[in-house]
């Protein structure tokens, strides 16, 4: 298994100093926090487990590779011309859901994690913010250390996505950044239906892997409550082995996107033959 910094070295050699701001911005979130963690995962369980062929759509995803079937058809359902390389209609685009399938399998993984260390949550509380209806955050838990509910607002960003491309290639990590930004302005001004004022984390991952800034706090600040069986701290076990579960979970569902893509293309290539 090819660790993260020697992989990244060896995509690196080979495709020199790339020059177009996608292949920058890539690279740049290639080399952040938790981008290369579902590499370093043995698959000694189903956490850890990737399918050799999600295995290999989450490696072509990784270094930018053509995917299967994707230069026969020209354009993807939205009616956008088609990705080659499986990132921006694939997976930005809302057509057939494949950010929501995403994001539920990454907010499911959260929820994992809090149920490990027996925190008490709710998924998805509809009833926190009364006529709000667009701040519904994914997972309420109730922090004991400071006595109240935490709200965590769960996102997957696209580095690529929209206008995001130009700063995520100048600046590391800016698609997540610009995401926990536009979230905590979104939650700044609520109050709920209690009347206290929001307490929300956002807890944003970037499409290729990086974690942002407040997910990697959050993880430590979780990892502070671990213990093993013998009530010692578990805090280094605990955060490696749930940033590797986010990571693989990540990958996995990527590939499981792109997959449900090549399904649909192939039919509309199988048509497109009929018709010769």
């Amino acid at each position: 298994m090819l660790s993260h910094d020697f992989f990244n070295n060896i995509v690196l050699s080979i495709l020199g100093n790339p020059s177009s701001r996608r292949l920058v911005a890539r690279f740049r979130s290639l080399q952040g926090c938790g981008a290369g963690a579902w590499l370093e995962s043995v698959p000694t369980s189903l956490k850890f487990a990737l399918k050799p062929a999600d295995f290999c759509l989450a490696t072509r995803l990784r270094l930018g590779c053509d995917m299967p079937l994707a230069s026969a058809i020209d354009k993807c359902d939205c009616g956008q011309p088609n990705d080659r390389n499986g990132s921006i209609c694939y997976h930005a685009c809302k057509h057939r859901g494949g950010p929501i399938w995403t994001h539920g399998t990454v907010v499911n993984v959260w929820a994992e994690c809090l149920q490990d260390l027996k925190i008490t949550h709710r998924k998805e509380p509809r009833e926190l913010y009364d006529g709000a209806n667009q701040c519904r955050p994914d997972i309420v838990y109730f922090d004991t250390q400071s006595g109240c509910d935490v709200e965590l607002d769960i996102s997957i960003a696209h580095p690529w996505n929209g206008d995001a491309v130009s700063l995520a290639s100048r600046e590391d990590g800016a698609a997540a950044s610009k995401r926990e930004q536009q979230k905590s302005m979104k939650y700044s001004q609520l109050f709920d239906v209690f009347g206290n004022p929001s307490n929300c984390i956002p807890v944003v991952m970037e499409h290729f892997g990086r974690w942002g800034q407040r997910a990697q706090q959050l993880l430590h600040d979780l990892s502070l409550l671990a213990v093993d069986e013998d009530g010692q701290s578990n805090s280094r076990d605990f955060t490696v082995y749930w940033r590797r579960c986010l990571s693989v979970a990540l990958q996995r569902s990527n590939a499981r996107v792109i997959t449900r893509k090549l399904s649909r293309l192939e039919i509309h290539y199988s048509r497109y033959l009929a018709k010769q």
